[in-house]
């Protein structure tokens, strides 16, 4: 990682170790901009290799506004991961689509959402 992706990840990091240890951390929000091939998607396998380490992949959120973006570090659209339908015609989540959103939003420690000016 360079000196900016070592300085996110350690942001992350530092979060990530404040929840695992129960110190009750204020919400992280974080947007890491750059063009492309500018180490985006490096940084974001980098923060699933630091969950995987600490036994915790599975509270990770990975996921991207198109399909391709997702496959690039094995995430899903954002879209799935939240259970919405793009077809869909009505204003409210059905159940189901509704307990799926919630049941990711209740494990998940981190969210990210790669390509978000897609979105």
């Amino acid at each position: 990682l360079n000196t900016k992706q070592r300085l996110a990840h350690t942001i992350v990091d530092n979060h990530l170790m404040a929840q695992l240890q129960d110190r009750s951390p204020e919400q992280l929000l974080m947007m890491v901009l750059g063009a492309g091939g500018t180490g985006k998607t490096v940084l974001i396998n980098a923060i699933h290799e630091t969950f995987n380490h600490h036994d915790c992949v599975s509270s990770l959120g990975l996921t991207a506004t198109s399909g391709i973006a997702a496959t690039l570090f094995g995430g899903s659209t954002i879209h799935s991961w939240a259970g919405v339908s793009m077809n869909s015609s009505s204003d409210k989540p059905s159940r189901g689509v509704a307990a799926k959103c919630q049941a990711h939003m209740g494990i998940n420690r981190l969210l990210v959402i790669d390509e978000i000016s897609m979105f």
